[in-house]
């Protein structure tokens, strides 16, 4: 899924974005960070992870997203060897 598909796909509120951070501290407890950047690298998307792992799509997403912005998910291929999400 690209970028332009995922932002057409995805209509946040002001309700979505107030229960960002209890998603985000969801997703850690419930998604393993090594298992889902493992699961990014075998082209998996996050439809296909919520299927696999049992969990809602916007929790993977929220996931996705943390991984991001740390750095993790970014094209380089590597996963730093400390995650504290």
């Amino acid at each position: 899924m690209d970028l332009h598909t995922l932002n057409k796909s995805l209509a946040i509120t002001d309700k979505e974005i107030c229960l960002y951070e209890p998603n985000a501290f969801a997703s850690h407890l419930m998604l393993d960070s090594e298992e889902v950047y493992q699961m990014t690298k075998h082209k998996m998307d996050a439809a296909q992870i919520s299927v696999a792992k049992r969990i809602h799509i916007n929790l993977v997403l929220v996931k996705l997203l943390e991984l991001h912005h740390l750095g993790t998910i970014c094209g380089t291929g590597t996963m730093p060897s400390t995650m504290h999400l």
